[in-house]
């Protein structure tokens, strides 16, 4: 059980012991708009090497949709080249293809360690890729859409 000052930028929290109050979180200023705009439902409280994250769950109306397209764009999502557009470009994953095929390497020596250590750096390691993997796609859908939006294609 949690309440949110949104205006002081705190959080009372219930607890199993009792309520703490006046927590400070943080956020950027269109995180706090759409907070105090958009908040429904719970949240959830997570603990991550240490760190606490306070996660919201908000209710953000949809843009509407484009009702008359001039243009299409298709894309194809593949394994050897990430994404491929109808207008012909190629965003090629043998970079990532390479560093998957390193971690998996560390990877096996490091289970086969199975020391207390190695299991740590198995961990820390399993977060790293995933945010290489997370951010990667990230560049690529933004690159889609920065095309699809620049020669008025419609998505």
């Amino acid at each position: 059980m949690l309440s949110w000052q949104i205006p002081d930028r705190t959080v009372s929290i219930w607890t199993t012991i009792c309520r703490v109050k006046n927590m400070a979180f943080t956020a950027s200023p269109e995180q706090l708009a759409t907070l105090a705009l958009c908040r429904k439902g719970g949240s959830d409280l997570l603990e991550r090497d240490g760190m606490w994250f306070l996660n919201a769950t908000c209710d953000v109306p949809e843009t509407p949709l484009n009702s008359d397209p001039v243009d299409f764009l298709g894309i194809d999502l593949g394994i050897v080249n990430i994404a491929t557009t109808s207008d012909g470009e190629i965003m090629a994953g043998r970079e990532l293809n390479r560093t998957r095929l390193r971690e998996r390497g560390l990877r096996t020596k490091l289970q086969r360690k199975n020391t207390p250590s190695a299991m740590r750096r198995l961990k820390k390691r399993r977060r790293k890729e995933a945010r290489r993997a997370r951010d990667i796609n990230h560049e690529i859908a933004k690159h889609v859409v920065a095309e699809a939006g620049g020669t008025s294609h419609a998505l």
